[in-house]
């Protein structure tokens, strides 16, 4: 099982929200990279559009920037 920690920024409010996205959700993400745009609909975030700006790996974590 893959799961990924997404950290969602705004720009505007300068406030980040961090979600987690495992199983089907997660294979949206797979094979992605930075400056890819992915749909909000794919982690349950309908009507947004979220580019990848950032990886920060480590091998018990995994977070995406968006």
């Amino acid at each position: 099982m893959v799961e990924f920690k997404l950290c969602i920024g705004d720009p505007k409010t300068g406030k980040t929200h961090q979600i987690v996205v495992s199983d089907a959700n997660a294979n949206s993400l797979m094979g992605k990279k930075m400056g890819d745009k992915i749909k909000g609909e794919s982690f349950d975030l309908a009507g947004y559009e979220f580019e990848i700006t950032g990886v920060f790996l480590r091998f018990d974590l995994e977070y995406i920037l968006v």
